[in-house]
Order: structure tokens, then C-alpha cells, then sequence
């Protein structure tokens, strides 16, 4: 019993020190004024609404910037360029394929000029010479040899235009290639979205 009793009056005594100390810190708090705190920040405050996100449509390192912090851009203007070395590589490269392809239908082209000139003087050696095989003038074998000569004359100028034709084909996709090269190397250049300025960065001290 004794001890318990011991035990109550160590409680009562902490909490009357507690209740002591308590009534020292509001004394002191009371006699200490209180000072404002001082925050010191360096940059500008925009609403959320005013600043516009930009940024790559794809990854890639960073090869030229054109723009600084403060500077006005405006609408289209070139801000980051990403490198793009591989692009123009492959576009030189079709650009070179473009211009042999180009040779190649010009060559088709030629040949098909000089068929058709071929042809027609092969139709009106072979219209003579019926003309001449059937008044008995001529020979059933000349007249045979200059029906097939034009008509291998007009066969060639078939084969000519399908080559022409399919030369004009793989144009049309080598200038494809060219064009969704070309679309990947502006992909790799990050341009201003609108006409207003960059932000300039803010910093708390």
C-alpha cells in the first residue's frame, strides 16, 4: 500500500512540474515577440492557362537549341533540334535512287521513241508488201518475214511501255520514301506551337 501510495505522488508531483513548465514556456512566449518569416523567391507567377507545353515527338539527343530563356518566338519558330543524322543519310540516299530512277525512265522513254518510229515504217513496209503479195509481186516467204518484223516491232513497244509504266511505279514509291524520310527529320525539330516567349525559370533562396 505504501508503495503504491509512493507511486501516485511521483504522478502528481511530474504532473505538477509538467503544469510548471507549461506555465514557463506561455511566460516566455508571452515576453519573446514574435517575428514574420521572410521568404525571398526570384522568377514570375503565370496562370496555368497562359504557358504551353512543348517537346519531341520522339527521343534523341539534343543537337542545336535556337531559343534562350526571355527570348519572343514566334509561331513555327525552330526552338530544339534533335539529331538527325541517320534520317539524312537515308534521305540522300533515296534522293540518289530518285535520280537513277529517273535516268532509267528517261532511257525507257528513248527507246520507246525509237520503236515507235520503227514500227510505223515497219506497218507501211508491210502494207506495201501485201498490197505487192497479193497483186503476186511478191513471194508468200518476204511477205511472211515482213508481217512478223512488225509485228515484233509492235510487240516491243508493249513491252517498252510495261517497263515504262512499272519504272513510273517504283518512282512513285522511292518519292514516298523520300517524303516519310523527310517528315522524320522535322519530326527531330521542336518547333514554337503559338506566337509568346520561353519562361524564364524561377528558383527559391
Amino acid at each position: 500500500m505504501k508503495q503504491v501510495l509512493t507511486f501516485y505522488l511521483l504522478l502528481i508531483a511530474l504532473a505538477g512540474c509538467n503544469n510548471s513548465s507549461k506555465k514557463a514556456d506561455a511566460a516566455d512566449i508571452k515576453k519573446t515577440p514574435t517575428e514574420p518569416v521572410r521568404v525571398i523567391a526570384i522568377g514570375r507567377v503565370e496562370p496555368e492557362t497562359k504557358v504551353t507545353s512543348v517537346g519531341s515527338e520522339v527521343n534523341g539527343v539534343i543537337q542545336k537549341i535556337y531559343v534562350h530563356a526571355g527570348d519572343s518566338v514566334k509561331k513555327g519558330q525552330l526552338l530544339v533540334e534533335l539529331r538527325h543524322d541517320y534520317e539524312d543519310a537515308k534521305l540522300a540516299q533515296i534522293n540518289s535512287k530518285t535520280a537513277a530512277q529517273n535516268a532509267e525512265i528517261k532511257n525507257v522513254q528513248a527507246q520507246m521513241t525509237s520503236a515507235r518510229i520503227n514500227t510505223a515504217n515497219l506497218k507501211t513496209r508491210y502494207e506495201r508488201m501485201q498490197r505487192m503479195f497479193e497483186s503476186g509481186a511478191e513471194t508468200r516467204q518476204n511477205f511472211d518475214n515482213t508481217k512478223a518484223e512488225f509485228e515484233q516491232a509492235d510487240k516491243d513497244i508493249e513491252r517498252l511501255n510495261a517497263a515504262l509504266q512499272s519504272a513510273q511505279s517504283k518512282l512513285t514509291e522511292i518519292n514516298a520514301d523520300a517524303k516519310v524520310t523527310a517528315v522524320d527529320i522535322q519530326r527531330r525539330k521542336v518547333k514554337a506551337p503559338s506566337d509568346g516567349m520561353v519562361p524564364v525559370s524561377y528558383t527559391h533562396l
